[in-house]
């Protein structure tokens, strides 16, 4: 069965007769849009409309379309006939052979729901096979909107909401809370706890991204400038300036001694020539 949904649940124009239980009594369609009365308004002769559609021809005529009487300011609601259709059974719509959003598919499944025109609108708010929009469908990033594309029963929310590549999570590392989409490469790149082995070779130490620089500041394996070289870079010229920092001490304390002997050798040559 296919149903007109905008004439349901749309809140212009009259109810689709499919949505009753039993067919209303043809009393109830009206001229303007030939289905069930919503919010019904008459005129000073009786007839019927329904309340979007009269206002919708009051725009372009101030009379009646059924006994070209003058309707405008004389238009009354008929509460009787408003209770009446109030009170007529209904089903849910929700699941049936419909499509409310061209995403949509039709189910094999339907809503059970039996129950009173105006008892529809509360059953909707619960209803188990409502369609429903991921809780993730918009979201903004830095200046682009982004979201999940899925429209499910509510039935299958929670379960999405599970598995939604768009939801947010918690990063292991930094604690702070990342889209499940781009958790791979935050952990890889821009997470400041990530951890990171330090660069330098001989070293295994693991330590978080934040902490690497401090770090290498007192790591053993760090390469650092030789004191020597500093002072004069002919001084240190077998190492090009550049020792591991735990090397330092014993490479100057070796440096002097080999400067000291080049010196001593000189000298004693200078003196027996």
């Amino acid at each position: 069965m296919r149903i007109n949904m905008n004439a349901t649940k749309s809140s212009t124009g009259g109810y689709d007769p499919k949505l009753f239980v039993s067919e209303p009594h043809e009393s109830t369609h009206r001229s303007i849009c030939q289905l069930v009365l919503r919010d019904p308004m008459q005129c000073m002769e009786g007839h019927l409309f329904c309340n979007s559609c009269i206002e919708k021809w009051m725009s372009r005529s101030n009379e009646c379309p059924c006994c070209r009487s003058e309707i405008r300011g004389k238009l009354a609601k008929n509460r009787y006939v408003a209770s009446q259709i109030d009170n007529l059974e209904v089903i849910c719509l929700t699941c049936l052979d419909i499509s409310v959003n061209p995403l949509v598919n039709a189910c094999d499944e339907h809503c059970d729901f039996k129950g009173s025109l105006c008892s529809l609108n509360t059953h909707l708010h619960t209803c188990l096979f409502q369609m429903e929009k991921c809780p993730n469908a918009h979201y903004v990033e830095g200046e682009v909107v982004k979201g999940c594309q899925e429209i499910m029963q509510r039935r299958n929310l929670e379960k999405h909401k599970a598995q939604c590549k768009h939801r947010l999570v918690v990063c292991d590392f930094c604690k702070g809370e990342i889209r499940q989409l781009q958790l791979s490469i935050h952990r890889l790149q821009y997470c400041f706890m990530r951890p990171t082995v330090c660069p330098n070779d001989g070293c295994d130490d693991t330590i978080s991204f934040s902490e690497l620089e401090s770090h290498r500041e007192v790591c053993s394996f760090e390469p650092v400038l030789c004191p020597l070289y500093c002072l004069d870079e002919n001084l240190c010229s077998p190492c090009n300036g550049m020792v591991l920092r735990m090397d330092v001490d014993h490479h100057v304390h070796n440096t002097k001694k080999t400067i000291f002997c080049s010196f001593n050798d000189e000298f004693q040559t200078a003196i027996h020539k």
